[in-house]
């Protein structure tokens, strides 16, 4: 019997190139890509929980409803 040989899983290059870039930025820019990831996080959390508003909101309305 042959043993199968394991494929290797290909590497994505891309989160070390995004932190290579992020070492080449300096002090300013630095300070409003960081700015940013926050707002973004503030906005995800938003979303998340406007979605489980709605959710909850239509399950009372059907139940309303009937």
């Amino acid at each position: 019997k042959k043993k199968k040989k394991k494929k290797k899983k290909k590497k994505k290059g891309n989160m070390k190139k995004k932190r290579k870039n992020e070492k080449k930025v300096c002090g300013k820019n630095k300070i409003k890509i960081e700015e940013k990831k926050r707002e973004n996080k503030k906005n995800e959390k938003k979303k998340k929980e406007n979605k489980l508003y709605l959710k909850l909101y239509f399950l009372n309305f059907f139940v309303l409803i009937k």
